[in-house]
């Protein structure tokens, strides 16, 4: 009699309850999180399927808009005359609980994506800060490309933004925030010196943008304003502005009456024939824009007494001494500093870091700029980053004839390892580095480099992201020092070779491969390997990959 009974979805293998998890909808992933432990751990482990979030934090309710889904949390005498019929409704009388569970799901997962988060909220302080705790206890910054924020409360905004991670968050849209009073205008400081504001790019701004001094509003690079009355005085603010940024790139301004001041418009700007939109461009001056004669005035002379005049500092006399002298890079603006970082190759980062403390922080902070990595340890230590040697030696080092170093940097140390390990630290470290590919090469199976190597490694805080891992080593040992240390999932390729060590390995192998790192590879490729792992460690991969060596006579 057969044992062979149809599956049930309580005995599939985990990756087939995955593959299925990330098929179904949001409804029915919420659903699945409430059926055991085991799927709440498996439904949070996937990559959030939400890309847009919206909340209305009412009094009578809470609605939420996930990806175009409407959802409302009420009381069970809410009336629901008014709400569109596709509208899903959950009643109940703890509803703001219910609904903080729902959002808490959504935002805690590490792996959101979102293109856009939309908070609306004027009259509930209550139910903001019980939104505000559901924010305080995330373990990480909310990944979001477009916040868009209608609220009467500067304090409101001020109680989301920190919780967005910066540079990620582009744009900012905002609508409302404060009316100018003193006590407002404090909490509008407090925004715009995080570091979310001051990294985003593009501010939108309904009906309030005339409200932000200026100072607060230099570094973003686009500006859109909505719904204002524009007069002399505020076009004059937005010229000055764009005058002297230096990030400055477009403003669009969708106002009622701009026809009135078409004629003012075109005594500062050149008018672009277009269809439809009506576009002015406005040459911003630069140092060669000046007075000729006798009172010639540098731009920067003039942006800095302008400002002062702004403040109602109207002393003449004032000796503005070194304050205008030519711009070095210690006194340049931060933006501009990281614009120069961006533009400078490997080599020169590496040299950047060593100068003081504040240009280590601006250069790690920069976006990885390495693509592929290789790291051969022969008697000396040999890097290749992005295409390009740098070989870490000792003072009495002898050039090993396999390798061709007419183009490579040669750095010869006694302390070669330490200088090595914090060069290769400073790339690995970078939780932005994104690695098409990463080769070890260990050809001398040398003991001590593996060590200095697998502590480097142990001591990141966090897995590298690299899709093709390439490895030259006689022993599997080298393989279990490195798998554990890059990203599941990302990893798709492994490369294997040089295995002649004939040592019972089984140990080892059966460690590599329940690895998540091997178990969730799509290709393998191997010389010489394998024969040493079993069927069931190689049933997952899609493609393997057999190399057999050309022997000539």
């Amino acid at each position: 009699m057969s044992t062979t009974s149809a599956l049930e979805f309580s005995n599939l293998p985990t990756d087939a309850i995955g593959k299925i998890i990330e098929k179904c909808d949001l409804k029915e992933q919420l659903t699945l999180r409430k059926v055991s432990k085991d799927l709440r751990s498996l439904v949070d482990e996937q990559k959030s399927a939400y890309k847009s979030i919206e909340i209305d934090l009412m009094d009578s309710c809470i609605f939420c808009v996930y990806n175009n889904k409407d959802v409302v949390y009420a009381s069970e005498n809410w009336d629901k005359n008014y709400m569109p019929i596709e509208t899903s409704v959950i009643r109940n009388d703890d509803y703001e609980k219910m609904a903080l569970n729902d959002l808490s799901i959504a935002l805690k997962n590490p792996k959101l994506r979102l293109d856009e988060l939309e908070l609306t909220v004027y009259n509930s302080p209550d139910m903001m800060n019980r939104f505000g705790l559901l924010l305080n206890s995330l373990n990480h910054l909310i990944h979001v490309k477009t916040l868009k924020v209608h609220v009467g409360n500067p304090e409101f905004f001020l109680s989301i933004l920190p919780f967005l991670k910066p540079k990620v968050l582009a744009n900012i849209d905002i609508d409302g925030v404060y009316e100018g009073d003193d006590w407002a205008l404090e909490k509008v400081r407090q925004v715009t010196s995080l570091e979310q504001w001051k990294q985003a790019e593009q501010l939108t701004a309904q009906s309030s943008f005339h409200n932000f001094p200026s100072e607060f509003l230099m570094h973003f690079k686009r500006f859109v304003i909505l719904n204002w009355l524009v007069d002399e005085t505020f076009l004059i603010k937005l010229r000055n502005l764009f005058s002297t940024s230096i990030n400055f790139e477009s403003c669009t301004v969708d106002s009622p009456n701009v026809d009135n001041f078409c004629e003012f418009l075109q005594s500062f700007c050149e008018k672009v024939e277009s269809e439809g939109e009506v576009i002015y461009r406005f040459k911003i001056p630069d140092e060669s824009n000046k007075i000729d004669g006798y009172d010639a005035i540098k731009f920067k002379e003039f942006e800095f007494w302008y400002y002062r005049f702004s403040r109602g500092e109207f002393d003449l006399d004032y000796d503005v001494g070194s304050i205008i002298s030519d711009l070095e890079l210690s006194n340049l603006h931060n933006d501009a500093i990281e614009k120069i970082i961006e533009k400078c190759d490997l080599k020169e980062q590496l040299t950047l870091r060593k100068v003081s403390k504040d240009l280590r922080s601006f250069v790690d902070k920069q976006k990885s700029a390495y693509k592929s990595i290789e790291i051969d340890l022969t008697g000396s230590i040999s890097c290749v980053y992005n295409g390009n040697r740098v070989v870490y030696e000792g003072e009495n080092w002898e050039v090993d004839l396999r390798f061709d170093y007419e183009d490579s940097c040669i750095l010869a140390s006694e302390d070669y390892v330490k200088i090595a390990s914090n060069d290769l630290s400073f790339a690995l470290n970078n939780p932005k580095l994104r690695l098409d590919d990463l080769a070890v090469n260990y050809y001398y199976n040398d003991v001590m480099n593996l060590f200095y190597l697998k502590s480097l490694l142990e001591h990141m805080n966090h897995q590298i992201h690299v899709k093709t891992l390439r490895l030259y080593a006689g022993s599997p040992e080298y393989l279990l020092s490195i798998l554990p240390f890059l990203k599941p999932k990302v990893l798709v390729n492994i490369e294997i070779d040089g295995y002649d060590d004939r040592d019972d390995v089984s140990k080892t192998i059966e460690e590599i491969g329940s690895l998540e790192q091997w178990k969730q590879a799509e290709q393998l490729t191997a010389q010489d390997w394998f024969e040493y792992f079993p069927s069931e460690c190689l049933m997952h991969f899609k493609r393997l990959c057999r190399i057999y060596p050309i022997l000539f006579d």
